[in-house]
């Protein structure tokens, strides 16, 4: 009789757990904010670019398109596309190293005010010139033409960047991180 019990609730437990579970949901790791949200990432980074309110990027798990105000998976590709052609129109940014010295100045073109940084720029984007975000070997920066300022938008570096519809994007070597502009 009891033999006869085990058995037959193990047979329910058994079809109780046989369906799959429902796969969790994607979100990035750490937790998203309203202004930042990090997704971490597997191996090296390219085609990191922000447009239409997404954040596409390549790793070694394939592509990645990602909402840019929620940091939550949209669609995901083993196959990376083909890179885009660089966009005309916007200004030309021009980074240099005087004297080949330990800092760059960035320069955008038609802006009579140049901007030093401390250290190389390893990537630049821009916004048509309105923002553009450099990421360097200890930081990320967003520089503003119109206004002749910069800010810091991050602490450590970034060696991919994105720019775009209000937002910033950068690799930090672990993870894409995204910042309401």
């Amino acid at each position: 009789m009891i033999a006869a019990r085990v058995a037959l609730l193990s047979g329910l437990l058994l079809a109780a757990c046989s369906h799959p579970p429902a796969p969790a949901p994607a979100t990035p790791a750490g937790t998203p904010s309203a202004n930042e949200w990090r997704f971490a990432t597997r191996g090296d980074v390219s085609s990191l670019t922000i447009a239409d309110d997404k954040v596409s990027f390549c790793d070694e798990a394939g592509l990645h398109q990602l909402d840019a105000r929620t940091g939550r998976v949209l669609a995901a590709s083993a196959v990376c596309p083909a890179a885009p052609p660089a966009a005309t129109g916007t200004p030309e940014v021009t980074v240099r190293t005087p004297d080949l010295g330990p800092d760059d100045i960035v320069e955008i073109a038609g802006e009579a005010t140049s901007f030093p940084i401390e250290g190389h720029a390893r990537d630049w984007a821009s916004d048509a010139g309105k923002v553009v975000i450099v990421g360097t070997g200890s930081e990320v920066l967003e520089l503003l033409p119109a206004a002749g300022k910069r800010l810091r938008l991050s602490e450590s570096g970034a060696s991919r960047v994105a720019v775009g519809g209000g937002w910033a994007a950068w690799w930090d070597g672990a993870a894409v991180v995204a910042h309401r502009l």
